[in-house]
């Protein structure tokens, strides 16, 4: 069985036209990875407000947030579990024990956690923005450099392997300016297993060509 065909279908994704940042681009890297071939089907500011009502009003998505993703008739939001939902689909990216699982859930719940802070990025308070890139980043950063050094075979976040949980990592990094020539990109000089964790996604011959592609 084809991965398109354990999902059931051509995903299709609905996020904004930031096409290279936030939760849209880790279904992405996602798709790349499992070699699942996706449609996009953007939305814009203007189209909104719209399809922001339909996804509540018909159920389909009642908190009415994107990205989300359509296979057939079936609506998927909130990134996180549906990259793992997807995964298991695929018999994919998903470790052999429970204890393994609860760890990459940590890490997922801790990515949600940054990414409530990073939104002082899009505000006007300049001061928060320096506040959070002078004392937010850098704790995360030191927090998942301690995680990634649970599995000293790395470089993913349970060593050889890439699961589930290493995508939303990545893409939390890219956007904070931390990856591809970021502002921030000299942070991981100073922590060595982030980089050779951040190298070894790009480095993944799908993830590589997704990557080039978007350049």
């Amino acid at each position: 069985m084809t991965t398109t065909n354990a999902l059931g279908g051509t995903p299709v994704l609905t996020y904004f036209p930031a096409k290279y940042l936030g939760l849209g681009e880790i279904l992405r890297l996602f798709f790349a990875d499992a070699g699942i071939p996706h449609e996009e089907a953007p939305t814009n500011k203007d189209e909104w407000p719209a399809l922001k009502k339909q996804l509540i009003e018909s159920g389909a998505n009642p908190i009415g947030t994107v990205p989300i993703v359509k296979i057939g008739d079936k609506v998927y939001h909130q990134t996180m579990p549906t990259v793992k939902y997807f995964s298991k689909k695929i018999q994919k990216y998903v470790p052999a024990s429970i204890e393994d699982e609860y760890f990459l859930d940590q890490i997922l719940d801790i990515i949600s956690d940054w990414r409530s802070h990073a939104r002082v990025l899009w505000g006007q308070d300049e001061a928060a923005k320096q506040t959070y890139k002078a004392e937010t980043i850098p704790k995360f950063i030191n927090a998942f450099d301690t995680f990634l050094g649970r599995h000293a075979d790395g470089p993913f976040l349970l060593g050889k392997d890439i699961m589930y949980a290493d995508f939303p990592l990545y893409q939390i990094l890219a956007d904070n300016g931390i990856r591809k020539g970021g502002e921030l990109a000299g942070i991981l000089g100073e922590h060595p297993r982030l980089k050779a964790f951040a190298e070894a996604v790009e480095n993944r011959p799908p993830i590589k060509a997704h990557l080039a592609g978007r350049e």
